[in-house]
């Protein structure tokens, strides 16, 4: 079993090192780190983040900078077809307020074996709003169905 604090250093350490702004809360048994990040080249050029780091692993989030909720049905269908045939991560949707989010879990195993994994691991969430963000777009604005705006995304 990790320690959460041990790990929270090691992710803080990493972000100060890349220079990457956030505001960090330690509740007493898991660290959160929000902020936002850029550089992007799509339609967005950056992201809002979360990442939850506990005694084990890192819950990563990255969230898509407009509300779904007048197509959440639409919605809902285009991320069912992103999320197929992932590998690592999902994208999720709440429901109520039509947040649309992408989410990666990893153990703080992997990045303690091997830290230079860690930029791949904390820029995989927005790296994939980046890729999904043209049709995630078309969708709410009904340009595009979900069908037709994921084979956009996914090159098919």
């Amino acid at each position: 079993m990790g320690n959460y604090k041990e790990n929270m250093e090691v992710v803080k350490n990493f972000l100060d090192g890349d220079d990457w702004h956030y505001d960090m809360h330690d509740h007493g048994h898991v660290a959160t780190f929000t902020g936002g990040v850029g550089g992007f080249k799509g339609l967005y050029n950056s992201f809002r983040f979360i990442l939850f780091v506990g005694e084990d692993e890192v819950q990563n989030y990255a969230t898509f900078p407009a509300s779904a909720k007048d197509k959440l049905s639409e919605m809902a269908e285009f991320i069912i077809r992103a999320n197929y045939g992932l590998k690592y991560g999902d994208f999720e949707m709440d429901w109520n307020d039509g947040e649309v989010r992408f989410h990666l879990t990893f153990p703080m195993s992997a990045v303690r074996a091997d830290e230079m994994i860690l930029p791949t691991l904390l820029m995989a969430p927005p790296r994939m709003l980046d890729q999904y963000s043209k049709g995630f777009t078309e969708v709410l604005m009904g340009l595009k169905t979900p069908a037709d705006a994921i084979k956009d995304c996914e090159g098919d």
